[in-house]
């Protein structure tokens, strides 16, 4: 069995979503084991993630100087830097972030687009990377109009830095335009002009920039003849990647003399017909021993960072001798390292060259050790998710840091499922090892494409569990996506299953699936017949979450059918079942849905305190979403009450929070709240603008609200 999932956040008035959303508990996620996962530095836990500038960081002075006096004091500033691979364009943008960051004080972040490598970053995943940093456990929309709203209403009013690296081309960039107030700056080997931003195009470095380069790398040149050092410099083509190769060569071989290693480069130069960085990556990792040309070879199997534990994975080395052989490659600049993420990386260039001096089989060999690793990385990540504290922050923390990893590591395995026994056992891992956590980073759609990979494997090998919790997180896919026809046929499938596999804990889950689809198509009577089958269950196995979580059900449902007397009984036995099993969430849980029931019953005087209850254990649980919908409830009853300063100030705090979270839905409905209670106030023309916002966002959701606001809205202009 795998971990038992943590209790759903508070629902609109209904608590059974989060626990009974997926049936694969049936299997365990400790298939791969033996695993260290490194500890994520704090400094990532900030919204300041810009990379430490080059320490070697020479030249430039006229380029810096202009690119300065060209960025806006006020307005969303663009800034764009182009040129060749390797001729130092991060870095000059580094030193400008570094010295212009004080007037963004509330955000730097930092996105390597990887427009130049083989899997570019989508602007969906930067966007989400930029809405992540503010609230890490959202559920992200996955259509792209709804995520391009939330990544400006997070940003909106903020003081931000964007440095976007390695764009492909201008569709990349042009998207990702932040609001007024914040800076962008935005790298590019690729020339390419964009409305209202100021462009620089870099060249190599000057020759005498190139030399003190080189001096600084290597100081013993100073020493050599003068026109060996510039002869160095230029057949490095001048550019900052192949001189810090060639510099760290001589800086740390003090046995290579400059003389030997000009005769090297030129021999590379005329026998491969190869020029600037190449010929520099080619000589630097020719003077590799060859045991480290392997590991260095290897490396190229990583679509982008990497901690140290990833190259122990595929290595297959200890800690302390992979520390030994990343230090070798540092010292050489063929890897790069970055203080602030505490992570490595190849330059795209360096990373092209490593790929091409790979045999067949070790490639397929790192890519094995690569995707199992980052299949164990996902456990790891659902393990900090279940851990009590902040944890499940650092949880979504550690995906993110590694999501293109994962993402490789996962489609390496469906690509190779029928020519590989264990690619087909990643199959079935991948999405099992992480059940609960990456339903958070995965859309709707992406998890269909992951459960169809599992549910295929799963029937062709004869994993009948595995295949019954494939079908059911398929119906919860689906279900998100609002197939609900779809997803209750995915249901029914996986209860036949689970019913011969005498799993009744799985069987109680899919029941609860069930009932809710049934009740989300208008079925009521349907959604609550599975959820009586289901309690019955429940207590035959004694399990007392189970039926607290079924008894709050049936109380959601009968009030969906107005019959307010049912479900206040069911939702008070909830309540009551809850407090004896002393989990605060739950009973905040408990506490929220009696307290919703009651304001539609009109008794606000029992629904406030239900509800500031549930407000209070929301904040321990630092759950935003249930922090919105306590507060709302509160404002409407302090509205219904007439208290019109209290339900304001309530309305306005819960209506911040729906923006910040995206849910659009609630955005809509909390504006309408605000319309009537200003106009109760007697503010007829901010009760008719925050009318006219809430019909505008239920019609773009397609709710059927917008009629009932549009009717007040005519009621209100006559």
């Amino acid at each position: 069995m795998g971990q038992k999932k943590k209790s759903a956040p508070l629902g609109r008035g209904i608590n059974v979503a989060g626990d009974v959303s997926a049936t694969g508990d049936i299997v365990g996620g400790d298939k791969i084991t033996n695993v260290r996962i490194e500890a994520l530095p704090e400094n990532l836990l900030s919204l300041h993630q810009l990379p430490i500038p080059p320490g070697d960081f020479t030249g430039r002075d006229l380029e810096f100087a202009e690119l300065k006096e060209n960025c806006e004091d006020d307005g969303a500033s663009l800034i764009g830097l182009s040129g060749m691979g390797g001729v130092g364009k991060t870095a000059l943008a580094l030193k400008l972030a570094e010295n212009i960051k004080s007037r963004y004080p509330d955000a730097q972040f930092y996105i390597d687009l990887r427009g130049f490598g083989m899997h570019p970053l989508t602007v969906s995943d930067a966007m989400k990377h930029i809405v992540r940093a503010y609230h890490s456990s959202a559920r992200l929309p996955d259509d792209e109009m709804e995520l391009n709203s939330l990544y400006r209403s997070v940003l909106h009013g903020k003081r931000a830095l964007l440095f976007l690296d390695n764009a492909v081309d201008e569709s990349q960039v042009a998207e990702l335009i932040p609001p007024t107030g914040c800076l962008l700056l935005f790298t590019s080997r690729m020339h390419f002009a964009l409305p209202g931003s100021y462009e620089k195009n870099l060249d190599e470095l000057r020759s005498t920039d190139a030399v003190d380069l080189l001096l600084r790398i290597a100081p013993r040149l100073r020493n050599e003849a003068e026109d060996e050092v510039h002869e160095l410099a230029r057949i490095c083509g001048y550019l900052p990647l192949s001189l810090r190769a060639v510099g760290s060569a001589l800086r740390v071989r003090p046995n290579l003399t400059l003389g030997h290693l000009l005769l090297r480069l030129k021999d590379v130069e005329d026998r491969l017909k190869l020029t600037g960085i190449e010929t520099a990556i080619q000589t630097s990792y020719d003077l590799l021993p060859e045991k480290l040309r392997e590991r260095f070879r290897l490396l190229a199997v990583f679509p982008n960072s990497f901690y140290i534990t990833g190259a122990m994975a595929v290595w297959e080395l200890d800690q302390h001798n992979s520390i030994d052989c990343l230090g070798d490659l540092l010292a050489s600049s063929l890897l790069n390292f970055d203080e602030t993420s505490e992570r490595y990386s190849l330059h795209n260039l360096v990373n092209a060259f490593a790929s091409r001096q790979m045999s067949r089989d070790e490639l397929l060999a790192a890519q094995l050790k690569h995707s199992q690793h980052y299949c164990a990385v996902i456990l790891a990540a659902e393990g900090l998710y279940f851990d009590e504290g902040d944890s499940s922050h650092r949880a979504f923390l550690l995906l993110d840091m590694e999501w293109s990893n994962i993402q490789t590591g996962h489609a390496w395995a469906a690509a190779n499922v029928f020519n590989s026994s264990d690619a087909a056992e990643l199959c079935i891992d991948y999405p099992d090892n992480g059940l609960s956590c990456l339903q958070y980073r995965l859309g709707a759609k992406e998890r269909i494409a992951w459960f169809e990979m599992e549910l295929a494997v799963s029937q062709r090998l004869g994993r009948t569990a595995h295949e019954a919790s494939a079908l059911g997180n398929l119906g919860t896919a689906y279900s998100d996506l609002s197939d609900l026809s779809r997803a209750i046929q995915y249901y029914r499938r996986s209860l036949n299953i689970v019913r011969k596999l005498d799993d009744p804990a799985v069987e109680a889950a899919t029941l609860a699936n069930l009932g809710n689809a049934f009740g989300e198509l208008g079925n009521y009577r349907r959604a609550i017949t599975f959820h009586k089958i289901r309690l019955d269950l429940a207590r035959r196995l004694d399990d007392q979450s189970g039926q607290s979580s079924a008894l709050a059900a049936l109380g959601h449902w009968y009030r969906r059918m107005e019959d307010f007397d049912t479900a206040l009984g069911y939702l008070e036995a909830a309540r009551a079942l809850g407090k004896s099993t002393q989990n605060r969430l739950v009973q905040g849980q408990d506490s929220g849905n009696l307290g919703q029931l009651l304001l539609d019953m009109g008794d606000y005087a029992r629904a406030i305190p239900n509800l500031v209850e549930t407000l209070e254990i929301m904040r321990e649980y630092g759950d935003r979403h249930g922090e919105c919908l306590a507060m709302g409830g509160i404002g409407r009853g302090y509205y219904s009450l007439e208290d019109y300063p209290k339900a304001l100030e309530f309305l306005h705090e819960a209506l911040e929070i729906a923006q910040g979270e995206g849910d659009r839905s609630q955005e809509a409905e909390l504006l309408f709240s605000l319309a009537l209670t200003s106009y109760a106030i007697k503010d007829r023309e901010g009760a008719i603008a925050q009318a006219e916002a809430a019909r505008l966002l239920f019609q773009e959701i397609g709710s059927r609200e917008a009629v009932t606001v549009q009717d007040q809205l005519g009621q209100w202009r006559a």
